[in-house]
Parts: C-alpha cells; sequence; structure tokens
C-alpha cells in the first residue's frame, strides 16, 4: 500500500478521532442512563423493550463501529507515517556508523 498524502492521513486520523469520541459519548450514555432504566421495566416488558432497544441501538453503534474499525485499518497500514512511528524514532538511540561506513559519524537521524 503506498503511503497516503499527509493531508489525507491527517483527515483519516480525524475521522478515527470523531468516531471514537462518539462512541465513547454512546457507551457513557447507556451506561449511565439506559442500563439503570432496565431496573425500571416489569419482567413481562423488558424482553420486548429489550430486543426494541438493541434494533434501534445497532443503528447508532454500527456505523460508528465500521467506520473506527475502517479508519483504524487504514491508520494501521500507514503506520510510517502515524505519529506514533515519529515518537518511536524520537526514542531510539541513533545507530553509529562503523569506521568502515563513515569514521563513526552518528546516522538515523535527520536534521
Amino acid at each position: 500500500m503506498r503511503p497516503l498524502p499527509e493531508t489525507v492521513f491527517r483527515h483519516l486520523l480525524l475521522a478515527h478521532f470523531a468516531a471514537t469520541c462518539a462512541m465513547t459519548g454512546v457507551i457513557w450514555v447507556v451506561q449511565l442512563v439506559i442500563y439503570p432504566q432496565f431496573s425500571t421495566l416489569g419482567a413481562e416488558v423488558f424482553p420486548r423493550y429489550h430486543a426494541q432497544y438493541t434494533g434501534l441501538v445497532t443503528l447508532v453503534v454500527g456505523p460508528l463501529m465500521i467506520l473506527e474499525i475502517v479508519t483504524a485499518t487504514l491508520i494501521f497500514l500507514q503506520r510510517q507515517l502515524c505519529p506514533l512511528s515519529i515518537i518511536r524514532r524520537a526514542f531510539t538511540r541513533p545507530r553509529r556508523k562503523t569506521s568502515r561506513e563513515g569514521q563513526g559519524k552518528v546516522v538515523g537521524r535527520s536534521g
């Protein structure tokens, strides 16, 4: 896979970040609002309500999860441009050339 242009990669990161933030919001709403309300339903109503709830929540969560999976996969495939690789390079000790390669000069870092 060829590297994406930097602007496209940045938009990819932004889309992934947005999808992750949206999923985080959905998860918090579900945990703090929807699940506690389950206890207020009677045993006879709960199965029908839960079936309806799972169908409707899938319409919200499904596209966000697909977007997260697709963008995460593309980011992984583009890892040479990913900021994590830049961070990894920053903490990697530069390799020294042997005397045959360049008289002991430090290589592996530019600028």
